[in-house]
């Protein structure tokens, strides 16, 4: 009583603290620039060809050209996106957008966009869900009018995407997205999941929060909502790409600083998902790359959470505020157990799974092919598989804790 309350981020040194935070991310931007260059991968040629294809053809055309074994295979937004990127190409370098002299083109002026993936509708109906709920409920004429609009913008988004292949007769080639499940025969051993199986596993894995998201349609849960469908889609989706799980981690990093809960969760996941992409990184010459970049990235997000939910005094205890905001995600225990002194800490459970991943990542790397050369060379991937799989699945059952027990 009569003493003065002090939040999370009244810290003195903060400024510094900060001052080296940025200092953090600007070698790492700077460390990323530098890389542009070392890397070509088969994506490059890729997106090269269905630039040429896009600029080239007539949109009759886009879904059928054959030039090269890499069709254009993802909806027509992302076509659009093509011929619109494969304007400036010509500029660049008019050989980029060539349809024949450009196969398997490379040089410096090349570029390439993969890090736009097609566009998931795994959130669709949290997205549909919450804006009925919060948008369009309340009285029947108001209600109504608001479902009006809000159904016409819908209908005027997928009649721009189609409307051109319907018009031509080839809304099935243009909607149709392949891969390598697709193209697959059943398995040997494992059962065969067809797409409608996965459909209904991810209707049911989102159920708890689309009834979250119907009982009270809370702006401020929307993100963490978004980041939970996409996590669905990617463990018990169809065809789903690695890279795919930025889809959830890039949200989460929007609320990872609310709680100490977040940013352990957030922690861990982050990481999972960027090591989960390392076999895709192969050559011998990229190995210290990439594991430079996630320990950067690693001490990144442990300065800036330390800074985030520093406390000198030890025994400090925290405000009511942050204590109800704890509660309200589903943490348990109080906060100082997750901020001391000391900084950022993380629980013993992820503790032990990040040394579990130094302890793969040293086995695939080294002590596999020394004990074991050439034999069981599919362990090492095998491993590092299951591994991650392990931490997304946590965070799946992390995200939907704290969906479930939010007020």
């Amino acid at each position: 009583m009569g003493k003065e309350k002090l939040s999370f981020k009244e810290v003195p040194d903060s400024s510094s603290a900060k001052t080296t935070l940025w200092w953090f991310f600007l070698i790492v931007t700077c460390i990323k620039v530098l890389l542009f260059p070392s890397y070509r991968s088969t994506d490059f040629e890729v997106h090269r060809n269905w630039l040429a294809l896009t600029h080239s053809l007539p949109l009759s055309q886009w879904y059928f050209d054959e030039t090269s074994p890499w069709t254009l295979d993802y909806p027509p937004f992302f076509a659009y996106f093509e011929r619109f990127l494969s304007v400036f190409a010509h500029i660049v370098d008019p050989q980029i957008v060539h349809l024949k002299e450009g196969l398997n083109y490379s040089s410096d002026k090349t570029y390439s966009e993969t890090g736009f993936e097609k566009t998931k509708v795994v959130a669709a109906p949290v997205y549909f869900v919450y804006l009925l709920r919060h948008y369009c409920w309340g009285g029947i004429v108001r209600g109504f009018s608001r479902l009006l609009i809000m159904g016409s913008l819908v209908v005027a988004v997928f009649a721009s995407a189609f409307g051109p292949f319907f018009h031509l007769g080839q809304t099935p080639a243009a909607s149709f997205t392949a891969g390598l499940v697709g193209d697959s025969s059943p398995f040997s051993v494992l059962p065969r999941i067809t797409p409608s199986v996965t459909f209904i596993m991810v209707l049911l894995a989102l159920s708890p929060c689309l009834f979250k998201a119907w009982k009270n349609p809370r702006p401020q849960m929307i993100t963490r909502w978004i980041s939970y469908a996409y996590t669905c889609g990617f463990l018990f989706g169809w065809h789903v790409h690695e890279k795919a799980s930025l889809h959830f981690v890039i949200p989460l990093a929007f609320v990872a600083a609310q709680t100490p809960e977040d940013a352990k969760h957030y922690f861990l996941l982050s990481i999972v998902s960027c090591y989960s992409l390392f076999p895709l990184l192969f050559e011998a010459q990229e190995y210290p790359i990439k594991v430079l970049l996630l320990l950067l990235h690693f001490i990144l997000m442990w300065s800036g959470f330390s800074a985030q939910f520093y406390d000198k005094a030890e025994t400090r205890a925290p405000t009511t505020h942050t204590m109800k905001k704890g509660d309200q995600f589903g943490s348990k225990g109080s906060l100082s157990a997750n901020v001391k002194n000391n900084g950022f800490v993380i629980g013993l459970i992820e503790r032990v799974y990040l040394t579990g991943l130094v302890v793969v990542e040293i086995w695939g790397q080294f002590l596999h092919p020394l004990l074991f050369g050439d034999k069981l060379a599919f362990m090492p991937l095998m491993l590092i598989s299951v591994y991650c799989a392990l931490g997304i699945m946590y965070s799946w059952i992390w995200q939907l804790r704290s969906i479930v027990k939010s007020h």
